[in-house]
């Protein structure tokens, strides 16, 4: 995951957070690249030492005679710490550069997700192109955005950016953006594919549960809080009308001062408030998730884009406000919550998408591995049985009732052999692992005069495939007739296939594969007696790339 560089933002850490547990609960390895701003120039940090020493001096309020940020924010944010130390890890050691990204990025990750909150807004991010991923060489690696947000309409870029990060997203497998605006940015800006999709935020993927474990009980007196980020004369004036109309004390959770609130304080003076006004998107947020009737008092400067769209997700855009007027009138409109609610249950109602694992092969291997790029294929893994999964034009063929792609089953020796799933002649029961086993130990039981014997030390019941291709690389005659054996009825199965399907591209996985030339040469000639010549012009067969990868990347495939 990589995100926006930890700022004291709640918000910020909490989507960090939220994104992170939903990535984990569904299975997967996470770890935060902790990419932090750029290190302060010499000749900055010398100026703030300066104007603090003076201000200490005339006895004037000062900051902390720090001048190392990543030691100022801990310092100013040390209330919080605990909760981004136990609930926002892993992560990597602090990186302060696009080199030293590139250096502990390399050969480490299987995809990196970008998101979620302003990760593509240049003034808030330390070197724009890497939260486009421009540290990452490896095309094997996924490139995936997750609610990624440019934060405004009009995002400031330069030329130059605007040229290396459309370069950059067009790499992504799939990109996703918080608001309908960032894809509008996406398509002005000349970088989309078509393929872009507004999602929520991370904050709102998680039930309710997930935050309240972190809830303080109070046992206040009934209060409405005050989230403002930018505070001015005109939400002051507000804020003080509101504490007055409502008849309620207000607490201020501001962002100013040298120390801040804990996580859990945070959230709970949400929680337990009787109203909330704000200006900050995630404030909104855990408005509507603590079910709190509130304001948003927006900030153009900072950009509307964000809240206007959160809030139409919800129909409730006329909770905002960018003045004063009008003020009293929402104060007593109440929120309708159960509308609210059941839109919150259907839009984080997560997707799930099922299917077999012989497929979610295939299409790992269709997409991100050794049939990227071809337009049709087939993956045949051959293991214990054999499994397939077929790929044309950019869909999985998974049938009427998801069997589409059991090419194991499909039938090549009339009342042949017993077959695993009960029925007679099929394909696995001869060219998968089990099948060339069972026929060696059949040959074996008459024949022991040969180097693959010698090489078991005669435990024929311990008898593995791999045991048959590595006797056959040595030359032993036995073994090579094995291969032949095995050559045949694979490429009689794979015949069928050429000529049903026609595809550009076979794959061939699972552990026979991994035998290689010595059964791939064979194969290619014997597919000359079975499958008809126009199937076999340009075709390209060859061994899966992802190995262990295919099924999690081909389930991401799924999704994209």
């Amino acid at each position: 995951m990589l995100t926006l560089p930890f700022n004291n933002n709640y918000g910020g850490y909490l989507q960090a957070y939220a994104l992170m547990t939903v990535l984990k609960g569904m299975g997967h390895d996470v770890e935060l690249i902790y990419r932090k701003h750029n290190y302060r120039p010499l000749s900055l940090r010398i100026k703030y030492f300066i104007k603090t020493w003076v201000k200490c001096l005339l006895g004037q309020k000062h900051e902390l005679f720090i001048m190392d940020q990543e030691k100022e924010l801990r310092y100013k944010g040390q209330a919080l710490m605990p909760f981004v130390d136990k609930y926002i890890a892993p992560k990597t050691i602090p990186l302060f550069s696009t080199a030293q990204l590139r250096k502990e990025c390399k050969g480490k990750y299987d995809a990196i997700v970008v998101g979620s909150d302003q990760v593509w807004r240049p003034d808030y991010v330390p070197n724009i192109e890497n939260f486009f991923l421009d540290f990452i060489d490896n095309p094997q690696i996924l490139k995936l955005s997750y609610a990624a947000s440019f934060g405004t309409s009009s995002p400031i870029y330069s030329d130059k950016e605007k040229r290396i990060c459309g370069d950059l997203i067009k790499k992504f497998d799939a990109v996703s953006v918080r608001e309908r605006s960032g894809v509008d940015v996406i398509c002005n800006f000349g970088w989309s594919n078509g393929c872009e999709e507004v999602v929520l935020d991370p904050t709102m993927l998680l039930d309710l549960k997930s935050y309240e474990q972190f809830i303080i009980p109070s046992n206040e007196e009934d209060y409405a809080v005050a989230y403002i980020l930018d505070m001015d004369e005109d939400k002051e004036c507000g804020l003080r009308d509101i504490a007055r109309e409502l008849a309620l004390p207000m607490k201020n959770l501001s962002l100013s001062g040298t120390r801040l609130f804990s996580m859990e304080m945070w959230l709970s003076c949400l929680h337990n408030s009787k109203f909330i006004v704000t200006d900050s998107f995630h404030g909104a947020v855990f408005s509507i998730l603590f079910k709190r009737d509130f304001i948003v008092y927006a900030n153009q400067e900072r950009g509307v884009d964000r809240l206007s769209s959160l809030l139409k997700t919800f129909n409730i855009e006329n909770r905002m406000i960018l003045d004063k007027n009008g003020i009293e009138e929402l104060l007593h409109k109440k929120i309708d919550w159960e509308i609210v609610n059941e839109k919150l249950e259907k839009i984080t109602g997560i997707e799930t998408k099922l299917d077999n694992d012989a497929n979610i092969i295939a299409l790992g291997e269709a997409k991100y591995g050794a049939a990227k790029g071809s337009k049709s294929s087939v993956t045949v893994a051959l293991g214990t049985g054999i499994g397939g999964g077929i790929y044309v034009n950019g869909m999985l063929i998974s049938g009427f009732k998801g069997a589409g792609g059991e090419i194991g089953h499909m039938k090549i020796v009339k009342d042949g052999r017993v077959c695993g799933c009960g029925q007679k002649g099929c394909f696995e029961a001869y060219a998968s692992a089990t099948g060339l086993i069972r026929e060696a130990v059949s040959r074996l039981t008459v024949n022991k005069q040969n180097l693959l014997y010698t090489m078991i030390e005669g435990n024929i019941a311990g008898l593995e495939a791999k045991d048959i291709f590595d006797a056959a690389k040595e030359g032993d005659a036995f073994s090579l007739d094995l291969v032949d054996y095995e050559a045949e009825y694979l490429a009689m199965g794979i015949a069928n296939i050429l000529n049903i399907i026609n595809p550009e591209t076979i794959v061939l996985g699972g552990g026979v594969a991994l035998a290689g030339d010595i059964l791939l040469d064979p194969l290619r000639k014997k597919l000359e007696k079975y499958a008809l010549p126009v199937t076999l012009e340009d075709l390209k067969i060859v061994q899966g790339i992802l190995g262990n990868e295919a099924g999690i990347k081909g389930a991401v495939g799924l999704f994209s």
